[in-house]
């Protein structure tokens, strides 16, 4: 078989830029571009003159352990702190989990040619940037979840809240919070029951881009971080099949929210 140096070198370039991109990427290194792409022909040279190299299993697999840890660093930068140290080997680590994943799809194949591996390359690098999207956009998401105690009367809950900072919704001056008609049902029965029999109490109208909208309001507590704030409860069906299962407004948190950087 006929191996051309100039084909491998490129083929292998390509495949180290991209793992150590995508390592970059969803370890979130910010490092400078250019040491990326010099790693990346560190590591292009080598992979063309290790089938030169004659050297025991251990040895062999040391030796690649050793260069992958060496693009990393090159890749990286200059790494002075503890907590630089521990970032680098995190892009280590994912770097290696992307190498060992991205050869286990190069085996699906008998043969790959150089066509098939930069498609697949290509495929790879896809899903990694898709995933860590994702990834990172929950993690943000996360950021706002608060554990919340829901007091109604004789009744509480406990479930996760979402802070909302686009959630202005006010009663009488008190914040509303948007909950699932479930934790409502379970909250507010007794007050649902007096309502149905026709003694409502409180209402909230709401002009959305799909129209007018009024709600059931249900007042009660709600204690996060150890304050308790009096609101009104509002069932509401988008919080159906969401990590959280009540909105929380944007006043709730008062001095408290502005002194924790809420």
């Amino acid at each position: 078989m006929t191996v051309y140096i100039e084909y491998a070198f490129i083929e292998n370039f390509l495949i180290d830029l991209a793992l150590l991109y995508l390592s970059r990427l969803l370890t979130k290194t910010f490092s400078r571009v250019r040491l990326v792409f010099f790693a990346a022909l560190i590591g292009a040279t080598f992979a063309v003159l290790y089938p030169l190299i004659s050297l025991p299993p251990a040895l062999s697999y040391l030796l690649k352990t050793a260069v992958g840890m060496l693009l990393c660093l090159i890749a990286f930068g200059k790494v002075k702190t503890v907590k630089e140290w521990g970032r680098y080997a995190l892009n280590v680590l994912c770097f290696f989990f992307l190498t060992f994943a991205f050869a286990g799809l190069l085996l699906t194949v008998n043969t790959p040619t150089p066509l098939f591996v930069v498609f697949a390359l290509a495929l790879f690098a896809i899903f990694c940037v898709e995933f860590a999207k994702r990834l990172y956009k929950n993690g943000k998401i996360k950021r706002f979840f608060y554990t919340c105690m829901l007091f109604h009367g004789e009744k509480h809950i406990k479930t996760v809240g979402y802070y909302d900072s686009g959630n202005l919704a006010q009663k009488d001056g008190l914040p509303v919070c948007f909950v699932s008609p479930e934790l409502v049902y379970e909250l507010v029965s007794d007050d649902v029951f007096l309502q149905e029999a026709g003694q409502v109490r409180d209402e909230l109208c709401i002009t959305t881009l799909n129209g007018e909208r009024k709600y059931r309001l249900f007042k009660g507590e709600i204690v996060i971080k150890d304050e308790k704030t009096e609101v009104y409860f509002a069932a509401s069906a988008h919080m159906v099949s969401r990590e959280y299962k009540i909105l929380l407004p944007a006043s709730i948190f008062g001095v408290w929210g502005k002194e924790n950087g809420v």
